[in-house]
């Protein structure tokens, strides 16, 4: 990418960008502690305890940054709960689902977001336990063997897992520095991931990229974040990854962590919050075909 970094940016953005303020980030921050899934369809009668949304993407891609990203923005500063790091292994082992606190109630919000084992190309993730992942199988806090045997009688197996047990949306994690590479450098990883897409499609499970790093793939966003939307090089990673994993370009999200900070950064704050709640959607995208069931299942008692 090294050959574009430098490209001048678009008078105009490619994708509709948020407006870059403080009153933003709070409204967008808002909306997301107001979150109640499916609530706009199924009324008050009716209450869905939370998504689950699964982060999937090879080691230092940054799943568990964005989650300390995410906490951060709630907690009102830089708050690194889940461990994270560039190593060649995973540092994640576990299936964890991570609640984020309400920064007004400091109770868990509407949402679970779901890290599990970085994909490494001696270690992929098969199509038969992602299944079992995705369908609720596996509790919170498995260690989770990516190829290892998972069967009924592996301990804490759930037999019988409820809608609120499964993955109702999948985040794909690519670091924007390998997007030129990705067939070259990582070929079994894009290959597990294509595997493991035919098991998503399969149950219907929205998929979204999450495209982090995008600041160290173009000057003018590393300077300043809110140049994002108008980066010719960003635009192209978007693209790129669009086409490599078979989605459209609108669910592949461009993304800052929180890394060398020290302090919140509003702009980062803003896109963090901007691709979380486009996650949260396409979680009540997934649910709005399960609406007989949670209309059934789910209705309030007193």
């Amino acid at each position: 990418m090294s050959s574009c970094k430098d490209a001048q940016l678009y008078e105009k953005t490619w994708r509709t960008a948020p407006q870059w303020s403080e009153d933003e980030m709070e409204h967008i921050k808002g909306e997301i502690e107001d979150y109640v899934p499916m609530r706009d369809v199924v009324g008050s009668e009716v209450r869905f305890p939370q998504v689950n949304i699964l982060f999937i993407g090879p080691v230092g891609s940054g799943k568990s940054s964005f989650f300390n990203t995410v906490n951060s923005v709630f907690r009102g500063k830089v708050f690194n709960q889940a461990r994270s790091g560039s190593g060649i292994n995973s540092i994640t082992t576990k299936f964890i689902k991570y609640p984020v606190l309400s920064s007004i109630t400091k109770q868990p919000l509407n949402f679970r977001l779901c890290d599990t084992r970085g994909l490494e190309a001696k270690l992929p993730m098969s199509k038969e336990n992602l299944k079992l992942l995705l369908e609720g199988h596996l509790p919170n806090r498995f260690q989770l063997e990516p190829s290892g045997s998972i069967s009924s009688d592996t301990p804490g197996f759930i037999k019988y897992p409820n809608l609120e047990d499964q993955i109702h949306c999948v985040v794909f994690f690519i670091d924007a520095t390998q997007v030129e590479a990705m067939p070259d450098l990582i070929p079994d990883v894009l290959q597990n991931l294509k595997d493991l897409q035919t098991v998503m499609n399969m149950i219907e499970i929205p998929q979204l990229v999450l495209l982090t790093k995008v600041d160290s793939v173009c000057k003018h966003v590393q300077t300043d974040i809110s140049n994002v939307f108008r980066s010719p090089t960003v635009e192209h990673c978007v693209s790129k990854v669009a086409e490599n994993l078979g989605l459209p370009r609108y669910a592949v999200l461009p993304m800052k962590n929180l890394e060398n900070e020290v302090e919140l950064n509003i702009n980062v704050s803003i896109l963090a919050m901007l691709n979380l709640r486009t996650i949260l959607e396409n979680a009540d995208a997934f649910l709005f075909n399960k609406i007989d069931e949670i209309q059934e299942k789910y209705q309030k008692r007193d």
